[in-house]
């Protein structure tokens, strides 16, 4: 999985969606309702797994960048001191493309985690609570 097929993925999952009853030509039957809600569900449970993997994959990507990033050398000859930032800075004049690297993993892994928990909290609050409204439980 590449972190095009990554971002790809996120922009498919933020459109994934509640079923929504209002504004129809057709009002739902109470059954209706909840055979789509479970389809919901259903449908949560394999978007949460292929974000999860997604996640996983971008943290095993970042790892092994940052553990390059752990042994660039030659990066003293370039520190403008030893502040932790001079490092950062001295690491990133020698290898840019290795810092835009693990920045854009750390990104993706935040972006990721936040649309899984958009799907948890669908299917633990709004599917849910909808479900008990319309079952009368």
């Amino acid at each position: 999985m590449t972190p095009k097929e990554v971002r790809e993925l996120l922009y498919r999952a933020a459109k994934v969606m509640c079923p929504r009853f209002v504004g129809r030509d057709e009002t739902p039957t109470a059954r209706q309702k909840i055979e789509e809600m479970e389809d919901h569900l259903f449908l949560i449970a394999r978007w949460r797994c292929s974000l999860e993997e997604a996640r996983l994959w971008m943290f095993d990507a970042t790892r092994k960048l940052e553990d390059q990033w752990e042994d660039i050398e030659g990066w003293q000859q370039v520190a403008d001191g030893k502040t932790k930032q001079a490092v950062i800075n001295a690491k990133r004049t020698l290898r840019p493309e290795l810092y835009d690297g693990i920045r854009e993993g750390k990104f993706l892994i935040e972006r990721l985690s936040e649309q899984i928990r958009r799907l948890e909290r669908d299917e633990e609050q709004t599917i849910s609570r909808a479900y008990t409204l319309i079952s009368g439980g």
